[in-house]
C-alpha cells in the first residue's frame, strides 16, 4: 500500500484491520473501543501535540529562522554544526516549553 503513495498511518491501519477481520475472532467493536480508550491518556496525547508544534514551526518558517540564527551565532567555531544543532534544540525547548522532550 505504501508503494501507491498512501500515508504510512493509513497503510498500517488498513493492514492491521484486514488481519484482524480475516485471521482472528476479535470483534470490530472491541477494536474501536480500545482505540478510543487509548486516546484518553494525557501522557500519550503529548506526542501528537509535540509533532503538531514541530509542524507549525516548520511550515511557519520559525524553525528555519532558529537554525539560521544558531548557525550565525556559533557556526564559525570549530564543531559549529554540532554547536548550532544544540543551540537550535535549546531554542525549540524554549518555544515548546519542554526541555526534556528535545534531548537527543
Amino acid at each position: 500500500l505504501m508503494l501507491t503513495g498512501m500515508p504510512i498511518s493509513i497503510s498500517l491501519g488498513l493492514t492491521v484491520m484486514t488481519f484482524i477481520v480475516t485471521m482472528t475472532q476479535v470483534p470490530i467493536e472491541s477494536v474501536a473501543l480500545k482505540l478510543f480508550t487509548g486516546i484518553e491518556k494525557w501522557e500519550i496525547m503529548a506526542v501528537p501535540f509535540f509533532i503538531l508544534a514541530g509542524n507549525f514551526l516548520t511550515h511557519g518558517g520559525v524553525a528555519r529562522r532558529m537554525i539560521n540564527f544558531a548557525t550565525s551565532m556559533v557556526g564559525h567555531f570549530h564543531g559549529g554544526l554540532a554547536l548550532a544543532s544544540i543551540l537550535a534544540c535549546s531554542m525549540f525547548a524554549l518555544v515548546c516549553g519542554s526541555s526534556v522532550a528535545t534531548v537527543v
